[in-house]
């Protein structure tokens, strides 16, 4: 049904549109470096998780490491605690965009993702870590905000380029993240000699990865500050409030006896504002793309943070009884084949079939793809069969991946011409809630 609905509402969009001329605008390297830096803090962060939650989550008092199941509902909560704080907190960081600009609202969220990744690192509880995870996702709004600054500094012929860089800072991400997750957390267990049971990193043994997590935001902060120009003007800050009351401090007191109410700024939180919005929603084609966008969310991610709860199950139970480094080897395979398909076939196709046949074609494809999964534990009686099924499957799954996510951004920033940072953020809401649902 789903496939059918997206698939006519997506027929409101010219194909042509979206299909590049044949000569292509050079990508402003400079932004678009540091965009990638920025999008690369964000996948680590989020990736490192992955192969080690379920291990990291029997080190909290609070739960019971003999008992799977309450180990894999904790397990389910802390990855998705994050994507339930962004809910909360993404349209309104989108929204702020459009009013005090792309380039502070990145680097808040950079800021933040680094403090909380050493937050998180340093948790000893179960509540302590869902905090810092939830903080992260409150006060960083850096996904919808990066699409939105990069449709700023693309144009037609570049565009499907510059959102395939997307996919490929994503697969690159899906490798250091797992890397870093898989085999520096637990440090006195895999290298006692450096790291002794009684040291600091013994008794935080996820402080390893996530240390070297904020190293990579906190390195993309200091590049964003220097060098990344601002694409939209604000429309408001404190220092152009502060000049405008110096300016006119004598005209208020002289009418301090009948003061006139000052006009409403014209940002996200006025009611021009919402007006805007709400006018943005009513654009035809923008509530499907909305909804295929969240739709596209929960059944990947429900994939993606099922794949190493399931995979660490014992056999008993359907699961292949993987360890950390054998999740993040499947990671990285995924990570390279996600950074070979968006360098080399991404863009081919988008100019082959355009956005909208890319994302449909990509997306009847993801219901095999998860089905098929589970199966594989048939195979765990021949090792080498099993991972050489395993590398097949997960090599076309991130080919689906890069083809369905940047069809659908690009058709969600070529809905609309205005409040395009409130769009992106409102879309992303409702993805992170499925996500966090998943």
């Amino acid at each position: 049904i789903f496939f059918r609905f997206s698939a006519s509402s997506f027929g409101k969009f010219p194909e042509d549109e979206t299909m590049p001329p044949a000569k292509e605008t050079p990508l402003p390297r400079m932004e678009t470096s540091i965009i990638a830096c920025i999008q690369l803090g964000e996948a680590v962060a989020i990736t490192m998780l992955f192969p080690v939650v379920p291990f990291l989550v029997r080190e909290f008092p609070e739960v019971d490491a003999a008992d799977h199941s309450q180990v894999t509902f904790y397990a389910s909560i802390l990855a998705s605690v994050f994507q339930f704080a962004q809910f909360i907190s993404s349209f309104w960081w989108g929204s702020l965009s459009d009013t005090l600009g792309r380039k502070p609202i990145l680097l808040i969220g950079l800021a933040s993702s680094c403090a909380t990744n050493i937050l998180f690192g340093f948790a000893q509880s179960l509540k302590a870590a869902m905090v810092a995870r939830a903080l992260g996702g409150l006060m960083n709004g850096n996904v919808a905000v990066a699409k939105t600054y990069m449709r700023e500094i693309t144009d037609a012929t570049n565009q499907g380029k510059g959102f395939a860089m997307f996919g490929t800072v994503w697969g690159l991400g899906s490798i250091i993240g797992p890397i870093l997750g898989g085999y520096l957390s637990f440090p006195s267990t895999r290298m006692p000699g450096l790291f002794p049971q009684d040291s600091l990193f013994g008794i935080h043994p996820f402080l390893l990865p996530s240390l070297c997590s904020a190293l990579v935001s906190f390195s993309a902060f200091v590049l964003g500050f220097c060098f990344l120009r601002e694409t939209r003007p604000p429309s408001l800050t404190v220092f152009h409030l502060m000049r405008k009351k110096s300016r006119n401090w004598d005209r208020m007191e002289e009418s301090v006896e009948s003061p006139k109410p000052a006009p409403a700024p014209s940002g996200c939180f006025s009611s021009k504002g919402r007006a805007a919005l709400l006018e943005v929603l009513r654009t035809p084609g923008v509530t499907p793309v909305i909804l295929a966008n969240t739709n596209l969310g929960f059944f990947v991610t429900a994939a993606q943070e099922l794949l190493p709860l399931w995979a660490t199950t014992p056999p008993s139970e359907g699961g292949l009884a993987f360890q950390p480094s054998d999740i993040s080897n499947v990671n990285v395979w995924m990570g390279v084949c996600l950074i070979f398909w968006n360098t080399f076939v991404l863009t081919r196709i988008n100019r082959a079939v355009g956005s909208i046949r890319m994302f449909k074609y990509a997306a009847c494809c993801w219901p095999f793809i998860i089905g098929f999964t589970p199966f594989t534990h048939l195979l765990l009686g021949d090792k080498a069969l099993l991972w050489t099924v395993m590398l097949v499957a997960f090599t076309i799954r991130p080919l689906a991946g890069c083809c369905s996510f940047t069809g659908i951004g690009l058709l969600i920033n070529n809905s609309v011409s205005n409040n395009v940072g409130a769009l992106n953020g409102f879309a992303q809401s409702p993805v992170s809630l499925t996500r966090g649902g998943a």
